[in-house]
Order: C-alpha cells, then structure tokens, then sequence
C-alpha cells in the first residue's frame, strides 16, 4: 500500500512527527522541529520482493493493520489527491 502524507523541511513524513515534539527518534527521526509542506505526496510501499503495492490507503486510516500505528494525515489537500488517485484507478 501507498500512503499520502506530507514532506517535512527535514525530509522525512508528516507522520514521523509527534505534535509540538518535532521529529520522532529512532530510525526515521532527525530531533528537528520542522514544519510539513502543505502539499501531499504519495508515498509508495514495497513488498518483502520490492515490487511496489498499489493500494493507497485512505487518509486518516492507520499506516499498518496494527491500532498502534500511525495515522495517515486527513487534511482536504489529502483526501483531494487520494479522490483524484482512486478516480483514476476505478
């Protein structure tokens, strides 16, 4: 599955972001307190053989299938584009 999110200045996803804490640690954290673009992008997603998935997860939905994931921004700029994606595809 494909998510869209938003491009932060520091490069990574809106949702390596904590509110009001900047970046997340870990892997995918820098600790900077950047702000997102306010344009959404799609973010692809690879199977274990690294062949792109195709779905596109709806916004506002969780990234993995697990509740303690995190969400996907659910912003009118996102659900614009996710309309537009799947308007293609139908």
């Amino acid at each position: 599955m494909a998510y869209i999110g938003h491009l932060c200045r520091c490069g990574h996803m809106d949702i390596h972001h904590e509110r009001g804490k900047g970046c997340r640690g870990g892997a995918h954290g820098c600790g900077g307190s950047c702000r997102k673009s306010p344009k959404p992008v799609v973010r692809p997603t690879f199977d274990i053989k690294a062949r792109p998935v195709e779905t596109v997860r709806e916004p506002g939905t969780h990234i993995g299938d697990a509740v303690n994931t995190p969400r996907t921004c659910d912003c009118d700029a996102c659900k614009e584009l996710y309309a537009e994606l799947t308007a293609q595809s139908a």
